[in-house]
């Protein structure tokens, strides 16, 4: 971080108490770093006008893939300056803050995000955000591909002011508890807690986006029966006759609503494409690590493993064991 002198000749200086919680170890170092674990590679410009001494804290709890920070300061102005970072794939970072107006330049285009409304940006597209002014804010990071909705809905809410409520204000800022002396140590799971963050940034993202008249009414019921086959998907029995059954709607009602996806395979592909992401899910989870391919198949609703191993390859392009192998750190 800079510091650039008053004009006057007088140097301006800042303190930055940083607190850290991490399942991947304590970060050494200056605010950069611990910043580099939000919102990857970016460079953070601090610009103090008048002679005050300030300060700043941030925070980061980081899980195996995604984190949650918090932080304040009182410096007049803060500029984060965010490059791509392809080599660790697209993030999705949502930013909340509670006190100060942020000015966002991003394609060529300058916006205003008052302070308390939500912004979500991505890691894929350079962008500057000017903080005006002393603030406090939250952020949540999480891989975008871990958000289980249309890409196109996500990319119609990027970098553009979104008002929240309350409630879901309440649900970024409690997730870090105030004090990190009241977590002991090694209470929370890495790969839960990625889990819990993505669904966090799921919620903030399909309570946020546009909703209204019928197409709403046809949106949250596919939502709901999406919902019905993530929660079911050990179940070997789950079709799409079931799923027409447990939602008392015709087999052509289910088939309208999932139209768009796949090519021709509608609702069916659904179901096959999310228990091949549980089954990822489950090969990359540390706390599953012990479990054989037959007892990953069976959560997953297969009762034949070497069917789940067919399956498997095709979407992948690796046997589940060899996929498992070469995602497992040395």
């Amino acid at each position: 971080m800079t510091h650039p002198s008053s004009g006057q000749g007088a140097p301006l200086s800042a303190v930055y108490a940083l607190e850290f919680n991490s399942a991947k170890g304590p970060v050494d170092g200056d605010v950069e770093q611990v910043a580099a674990l939000l919102i990857g590679r970016a460079r953070v410009e601090g610009v103090l006008w008048g002679l005050k001494p300030s300060s700043a804290r941030m925070r980061v709890r980081a899980g195996l893939s995604a984190a949650i920070g918090s932080g304040a300061y009182d410096l007049d102005r803060c500029i984060w300056h965010v490059n791509p970072d392809d080599e660790d794939g697209e993030w999705l970072l949502f930013t909340l803050c509670a006190t100060a107006e942020r000015t966002v330049l991003v394609n060529r285009r300058r916006l205003i995000v008052p302070a308390g409304q939500l912004m979500v940006s991505t890691s894929s597209v350079a962008h500057s955000i000017v903080h005006n002014g002393p603030n406090e804010w939250w952020a949540v990071r999480v891989d975008a591909a871990a958000v289980h909705l249309p890409h196109r809905a996500v990319e119609e809410l990027l970098f553009r002011p979104l008002p929240v409520g309350e409630l879901l204000t309440r649900l970024v800022v409690n997730t870090l508890p105030g004090n990190p002396a009241d977590e002991p140590s090694g209470e929370i799971d890495a790969a839960g807690f990625d889990h819990y963050l993505a669904g966090l940034a799921e919620l903030l993202l399909r309570s946020v986006g546009p909703r209204g008249g019928s197409a709403r009414t046809g949106s949250t019921r596919r939502q709901e029966v999406e919902r019905f086959i993530r929660q079911h998907l050990a179940d070997p029995g789950l079709s799409v006759t079931s799923v027409a059954s447990a939602h008392a709607v015709s087999r052509r009602r289910l088939y309208q609503l999932f139209e768009d996806t796949g090519e021709g395979g509608g609702i069916a592909e659904f179901i096959r494409h999310s228990r091949m992401e549980r089954a990822r899910e489950l090969l990359d989870d540390p706390a599953h690590r012990g479990e054989s391919i037959a007892q990953i198949a069976a959560r997953c609703g297969f009762v034949n493993a070497a069917h789940f191993t067919r399956l498997f390859r095709d979407a992948t392009g690796l046997p589940p064991g060899e996929y498992r192998r070469r995602r497992t750190p040395q």
